[in-house]
């Protein structure tokens, strides 16, 4: 079973007090299931406040216990979709803001 592109360094608690803060942070990828656009160590931009989002784009997914970073895929019905896996997501999760690829893994091993 693939993971999802979650952030497990930082606490779920904590993703919700730097949402509240407003400020973009940054989230290592530790999961398998934005393969192969994103990897386990590649880094995303979290910035809130344009709610319009849009279909293709990285968003932040709050699934209640955790966050997850996956594909907008259909803008109208709000569907989400981890690009490595064959199923599309629940219904009625909770998009937050939109994510940006930062860094890969290889590039920040190399510094």
């Amino acid at each position: 079973m693939k993971e999802h592109a979650k952030h497990r360094s930082l606490s779920y608690y904590t993703i919700k007090r730097l949402l509240a803060k407003g400020t973009p942070f940054d989230l290592k990828i530790d999961g398998t299931s934005m393969e192969p656009y994103l990897k386990i160590g590649d880094y995303v931009r979290i910035q809130c406040g344009d709610r319009n989002f849009e279909e293709g784009e990285l968003v932040l997914i709050d699934w209640g216990d955790t966050f997850v970073i996956h594909r907008l895929i259909n803008r109208q019905n709000m569907l989400t979709k981890g690009d490595n896996l064959n199923t599309v997501d629940p219904l009625g999760l909770k998009i937050v803001c939109t994510a940006k690829k930062v860094a890969d893994s290889i590039n920040i091993e190399a510094m």
